[in-house]
């Protein structure tokens, strides 16, 4: 009941401040995306929806924003097929507090979010697949949050949000601070789940060719574990990139995970991904798969043919995961 109280104050206040002046210049936005799929191993098959989710946004002016997403997933295993559940619905009010205060946003900004959302820090990687981020810093404590935002010279950035509740109790945060500068991406974090992350990236094209190189490193203080994530990725315009992630830590080797896409135009391409469990010797009951696939895009739909092989006794999958045993997929996916 506090928390709710709190954020509803807040908000109210924080929207009499800098809304009602301007209700004339309120723009509406919405965007989304349906993935619906179909796999079969020739003995079973799954289908549905896999994802689909909606953002709706309403801005008031140019220093309070209103956001609304919902996420929905159905991923069925073993010939099973699960009704849609909610799986990340997230609202939140976004006030442009330095617009509002009148401050140079070339010399620092500040942004102030209200509501509920997967609170998150930002990580970088240049592979695809991130297995080189390692992240593990988050907040924990309930699904309610004040997030700030400042940005310091359009250049460093620090974020800090916390649960309003947790005032009242076991305080649950997070700080992160990040920023690009140049072809060098970093970014810095600490949760309440006693994790600390780090994140740096290289990334720089001459001429036709583009590199990216990424470091993570994840440690948990109250398991006193680490991890460390090593990544790169090589790319000829944007016909053929390959990237390629791997990691070890505490518990040893983790998985080496490889992309391939070769794409000779922009409506149609070619996707490998794979990961390979080094500590156990490849293609496990615990990790390892292979998904290949070809694709076409139609305006705003995207048709995929693929397959996967694995050895996993749970669904894998990059693009589809819904057979334990793999098999054959089609994958049609609109954006709006």
């Amino acid at each position: 009941m506090r928390r709710i109280t709190l954020l509803t104050v807040l908000a109210l206040v924080l929207t009499a401040f800098v809304a009602i002046p301007a209700m004339a210049a309120t723009t509406f936005a919405w965007s989304g995306e349906i993935t619906s799929t179909f796999q079969t191993d020739f003995a079973t098959a799954a289908e549905g929806v896999a994802t689909a989710n909606v953002t709706l946004g309403v801005t008031i002016n140019d220093n309070l924003s209103f956001t609304g997403l919902v996420i929905t997933t159905a991923v069925g295993s073993n010939g099973a097929t699960t009704a849609l559940t909610n799986g990340n619905a997230a609202y939140y009010a976004t006030v442009n507090l330095g617009g509002v205060l009148g401050l140079d946003p070339k010399v620092i900004a500040e942004k102030l979010s209200i509501g509920s959302w997967d609170v998150a820090g930002t990580a970088y990687g240049v592979t695809g697949y991130a297995n080189e981020e390692v992240w593990g810093a988050d907040m924990t404590g309930g699904p309610l949050a004040i997030g700030s935002l400042t940005t310091i010279n359009n250049m460093v950035n620090v974020y800090l949000a916390f649960d309003p509740a947790s005032l009242f109790g076991t305080p649950a945060y997070i700080a992160d601070v990040y920023g690009v500068f140049g072809p060098i991406s970093a970014s810095v974090a600490y949760g309440s789940n006693q994790q600390e992350s780090l994140n740096v990236t290289f990334a720089q094209t001459m001429g036709d060719i583009a590199i990216g190189v990424g470091v993570g490193e994840n440690y948990n203080l109250g398991a006193s574990t680490y991890n460390i994530g090593f990544g790169a990725k090589v790319a000829y315009k944007t016909l053929v990139t390959f990237g390629a992630a791997t990691s070890y830590g505490s518990a040893g080797l983790g998985t080496l995970d490889v992309n391939v896409n070769i794409a000779p135009s922009a409506t149609m391409g070619i996707d490998l991904w794979t990961i390979v469990d080094l500590a156990n010797g490849g293609f496990t009951a615990t990790a390892g798969y292979l998904d290949a696939s070809v694709w076409t895009k139609l305006d705003a739909s995207t048709l995929r043919l693929g397959y996967v092989y694995t050895a996993q006794t749970a669904a894998a999958g990059y693009y589809v995961a819904r057979l334990a045993t793999g098999g054959l997929y089609f994958l049609y996916d609109l954006t709006f």
